[in-house]
């Protein structure tokens, strides 16, 4: 481990720190050494992955660290820099303190999975889903671009934002340190300290206040809904955080696209400060960069991100006839669509017009506010034509969604209201990305996978977390002595909801396991003669893991986890990522159920040569119907797994 540790920061400092320290040198900013590190960082990131992306379309990815090297070089011989000591009077103990603290609280939804646990591998929450797709996809960058998709085989990944994937697998690629071990554990440590640090400082120099910028921490490292208070009035279930239906940012690495975007977005958001007292053109060059590939880190944050840098350019156009905001949006445009377009066919088909979709479902699930008898009293209002009725009831529950969702951030509309006449270009920005992430969700869902355009409203509630951290600072100053009072009871209202998600992540059982029968029968195929073409073939998904008591075997769940601990590509699986990502998942699930049920030995077996299967993966008591003894041949067997291979 120390030695992993070792190789981490030896590429964190190179190929991350050094080329962003290199750029941060031209844009000529007088920045405090703190700000000039964690700006560093988080450009490095920006660069190497932007980097990496074009060198491998051109075939050219051999001369990413090569390039990466020189540019050290030209660091310290052109412009004569050199590493300097922080001294540690200059240090401030308690920012440094809650900073840790806050990055410690929000690894321990990470932190546990991927370890050993009963011979096998466990993994708590959502990451025997998600973070299963994720480390498959880092294992398939590490080795190919354009990267095929190793849960839909013969099919390149497509209509996916995959540049923290690819971050991941360029460390991958030269430290050869544990995929699992790099996404449950160096990155979210690495990318919530620089997260926290680039917050806390952000926030501090944009109000010039260090409460602010410890507050700001507060609200998106610890903070949660208001969800723990719905039980108070008979409803609600146990799910608390997501009552409302958005995750909190305190929780972002269980979506890692979406917490290295809040990095990015952070980052755009400090430059920002600058570019509205001096507008040059290294830091022109800089933003465009930043906002033009945040789409590709998530494109949801993109989209919030360009949109609201538009808003901002027609703006001061028309305010101040200065055209250079108008000019940044539109270049970020340009290198977002340049990076985006060509492998992202689907567009904008995938959203569709459906208003208050997630008001409604909010109001009346189970595992939401469960509020039933409301909505029944709207579908009674509605079927006698009393309009008026129902939009008081709609009004009512938007309140409940935006004041839910934010829960004490809800201060920060207080605080826009008052601020609105003397509101800054930053100030500006965000607003406008929180009134888009607000608007988005409430009148689009996302075809397939309707839930998803609620992602827009994430950086609602984080872009809230600045202005409710001014405004609770303000009011705080009001209350005198009894400010620490104040305090203990904003506490109060934000740790309920993070402590009881926390509670999952940490329990003794986790939610899903890959077991030693399936550990070994997965190391076996791994081991076998690696080729890009065979494909492996598992029995069609059933639903029904929901029902199971944790933990849940990962051989019920619908997810990636065979292509990963393979190595090698499967004919179907995640029939989830497929939807979203637009396949033809339909037909590649008929052909397996028609392959399992079929009794024709010929036709199975015409059905295995023409999609390259060379290994059948079966669990349990999975087995097909034809006579295949002589052109499928059993190489592995245990209690739990059988592995079969196709002859030619």
């Amino acid at each position: 481990m120390i030695i992993n540790i070792l190789k981490f920061f030896f590429f964190i400092f190179f190929f991350c720190f050094v080329p962003g320290r290199l750029v941060v040198s031209f844009l000529k900013i007088n920045f405090s050494k703190p700000e000039r590190m964690f700006i560093s960082l988080a450009l490095g990131i920006v660069i190497l992955t932007t980097l990496s992306f074009f060198l491998a379309w051109v075939g050219l990815r051999f001369l990413l660290f090569p390039l990466l090297i020189l540019a050290g070089f030209y660091l310290v011989l052109a412009k004569k820099w050199r590493p300097k000591i922080v001294w540690r009077k200059k240090i401030d103990w308690l920012v440094v303190l809650i900073i840790v603290l806050a990055t410690i609280f929000q690894n321990l939804v990470m932190i546990k999975s991927g370890l050993d646990y009963q011979g096998g591998i466990a993994f708590w929450g959502v990451h025997g889903h998600d973070g299963l797709w994720h480390l498959t996809l880092i294992q398939e960058l590490a080795e190919n671009f354009p990267a095929q998709n190793p849960a839909f085989a013969g099919e390149t990944v497509k209509n996916y934002h995959y540049f923290f994937d690819l971050f991941g697998a360029e460390i991958y690629r030269l430290t050869r340190i544990s995929i699992i071990d790099l996404y449950f554990r160096f990155l979210p440590l690495f990318l919530t300290l620089t997260l926290n640090s680039l917050i806390f400082l952000f926030a501090k120099r944009w109000s010039n206040k260090k409460e602010v910028g410890l507050l700001a921490i507060f609200l998106t490292s610890f903070a949660s809904s208001f969800g723990f208070l719905l039980p108070f009035f008979g409803i609600g279930s146990s799910t608390w955080e997501t009552a409302f239906w958005a995750m909190q940012p305190a929780f972002s690495f269980q979506n890692p696209p979406f917490a290295i975007s809040l990095l990015i977005l952070t980052l755009g958001m400090y430059l920002l400060l600058f570019f509205q007292k001096k507008q040059t053109k290294w830091l022109f060059l800089v933003l465009t960069l930043v906002f033009g590939v945040l789409v590709e880190f998530k494109v949801y944050g993109g989209i919030l991100s360009l949109f609201s840098l538009g808003v901002m350019g027609v703006f001061y156009v028309i305010k101040d006839k200065n055209f250079k905001f108008l000019k940044l949006s539109l270049a970020g445009l340009a290198l977002a669509a340049l990076l985006y377009l060509p492998q992202n066919t689907a567009g904008f088909g995938f959203v569709q017009w459906q208003p208050f979709w997630f008001i409604r479902t909010m109001i009346q699930a189970p595992d939401r506010v469960n509020w039933v008898a409301l909505e029944l009293r709207r579908q009674t209002y509605l079927a006698v034509g009393d309009w008026l009725t129902v939009l008081v009831i709609d009004f009512v529950s938007l309140i409940i969604f935006l004041v839910g969702n934010l829960g004490v951030r809800i201060l920060a509309i207080v605080w826009l209201v008052k601020r609105i006449r003397k509101i800054s270009l930053v100030e500006l920005f965000l607003g406008c990305i929180f009134l888009t992430g607000l608007v988005l969700p409430l009148f689009f869902v996302q075809k397939f996978v309707v839930w998803n355009t609620i992602q827009f409203f994430y950086y609602s509630i984080f872009v809230a977390s600045f202005f409710a951290a001014w405004g609770i600072s303000n009011l705080l100053a009001k209350f005198g002595k009894l400010k620490f009072l104040a305090l203990f009871l904003l506490v109060l209202l934000s740790l309920p909801g993070s402590l009881k998600t926390i509670s999952w992540y940490v329990s003794a059982v986790p939610t899903a396991i890959l077991d030693k029968s399936e550990k070994s029968a997965l190391e076996f195929l791994r081991n076998l003669p690696p080729s890009e073409e065979d494909t492996v073939l598992l029995y069609p998904y059933t639903a029904g893991a929901e029902k199971l008591l944790p933990p849940v075997p990962l051989s019920c769940y619908n997810t990636a986890y065979v292509s990963f601990f393979s190595g090698k590509r499967v004919f179907m699986e995640d029939i989830d990522r497929a939807l979203i990502q637009g396949y033809d998942f339909e037909e590649r699930f008929r052909q397996e159920k028609e392959f399992f049920n079929e009794k024709n030995s010929q036709v199975a077996y015409q059905f295995l040569n023409e999609n390259n299967i060379r290994y059948i993966y079966l669990v349990d008591s999975q087995i097909w119907q034809a006579d295949l003894k002589n052109k499928a041949e059993e190489i592995f067997k245990n209690e739990r797994v059988r592995i079969f291979e196709v002859k030619s």
